[in-house]
């Protein structure tokens, strides 16, 4: 599983349409570079909108669509906003693209060919083609069940399609992650505490990133009824609920002046432990989770709370024996010291231009050459461009 390109246009920062092109080497990572408001958590959300909408398009009925157009151009409103990736299974490449213009869609295709690179893509659908009858199961009657404000790929897979089966098998593979926004420690908690096999993979990261944790124990907490009752949600609402909640605890080696072991000490993940272990348990699932299935990985603000050497670490699992199946790792950072680590052909930038559009290089600038060790310095030095332009006070 793969994705091997992402288009997208008239979306937030992103006016004319703009196209990243995700490594396919042995690396397995892509890391997107820019400074700050270049564009970076734009093109994130755009890759989530467009799994997100796939997948329920046909749930928004009669509501607004989530999503922003550019707003700095005045004919923005009168252009469709494309969504557009090219996707990699175990046995095709997929391109899917679909624009949307005002609440509605106006545009939707799907293209298939084989992995062979001199293959060529050959249509399974058009939108407006489809009346034509040309393209086997994807047909008028499909079309007519399905809103003009949903999608065609939506509609069929609740048909059980085989081909849009596949598609959101991908997608099912494909985690565009936000830590501040998703739950990702309760993951990693719930999982420890459901499977002792995954609590000793989360405890052998821990250990290899060398945050002297001996053991990691967690407990369901129920929530309180008081608490329970406050909530702002319906009674049917609340019958479904999970009320458990859960308590983190690690365990440390208590020594004597000598250094000679004692007895261990029990301390709480949320109130002892540092921002960058907290970090790395909530990473732990998902990162587990990729490499384990083979899947994308794309994480937004990457480096937060983590040290250099500890975004290192990280990125080099995908590299690893650990990837058996050539799991991908996407990542928005600023964490410069991965430049020389991952090299010249897996970098991405990100930057506006005068007219405040978001901008994509899928080549590193300048006369890099593909061993070139000095990626960062010379980054950092603003030879290759795409950092930050600060002005006098």
């Amino acid at each position: 599983m793969r994705l091997k390109s992402f288009s997208v246009s008239n979306y937030r920062s992103f006016n004319e349409k703009q196209t990243i092109e995700f490594c396919q080497n042995s690396k397995n990572v892509t890391a997107i570079y820019g400074p700050n408001s270049a564009g970076k958590t734009n093109l994130f959300t755009a890759t989530g909108f467009f799994r997100d909408f796939t997948r329920m398009s046909t749930n928004f009925s009669g509501q607004h669509l989530p999503f922003e157009i550019f707003r700095l151009n005045a004919n923005s409103e009168a252009k469709p906003s494309l969504f557009e990736a090219e996707m990699e299974t175990e046995t095709k490449c997929y391109k899917y693209s679909f624009q949307l213009l005002k609440g509605k869609v106006v545009d939707e295709s799907l293209q298939e060919r084989s992995l062979n690179k001199e293959a060529s893509f050959q249509t399974i659908f058009r939108r407006a083609s489809i009346p034509k009858n040309r393209y086997g199961s994807f047909t008028s009657d499909l079309l007519k069940r399905t809103r003009d404000d949903a999608l065609v790929l939506t509609k069929a897979w609740e048909d059980n399609n085989t081909v849009a089966k596949e598609i959101f098998d991908w997608f099912s593979h494909f985690n565009p992650i936000n830590i501040k926004f998703a739950p990702y420690k309760a993951m990693t908690a719930n999982r420890i505490e459901a499977n002792p096999n995954f609590k000793n993979q989360v405890l052998a990261l821990l250990r290899a990133a060398n945050l002297f944790i001996q053991d990691v124990k967690v407990s369901k907490i129920p929530m309180p009824e008081d608490l329970f009752k406050q909530l702002p949600f319906t009674e049917d609402f609340k019958k479904n609920m999970n009320r458990d909640g859960f308590s983190i605890s690690t365990t440390h080696l208590v020594r004597d002046d000598a250094g000679t072991v004692t007895g261990t000490a029990t301390f709480s993940m949320e109130g002892n432990e540092s921002a960058g272990t907290n970090r790395i348990f909530e990473l732990a699932s998902p990162i587990l989770d990729t490499l384990e299935k083979g899947g994308v990985l794309y994480l937004d603000e990457f480096e937060n709370d983590l040290h250099p050497i500890e975004c290192s670490f990280l990125v080099s699992l995908f590299e690893s024996a650990l990837n058996k199946k050539q799991a991908q790792l996407i990542i928005n950072t600023h964490s410069t010291m991965l430049q020389d680590q991952i090299g010249r052909d897996n970098i991405r930038f990100i930057s506006k231009n005068g007219k405040e559009e978001s901008i994509i290089a899928n080549k590193v600038p300048g006369s890099l050459k593909a061993n070139d060790t000095a990626i960062e310095k010379k980054y950092l030095k603003g030879l290759l461009g795409f950092v930050p332009k600060i002005q006098e006070l």
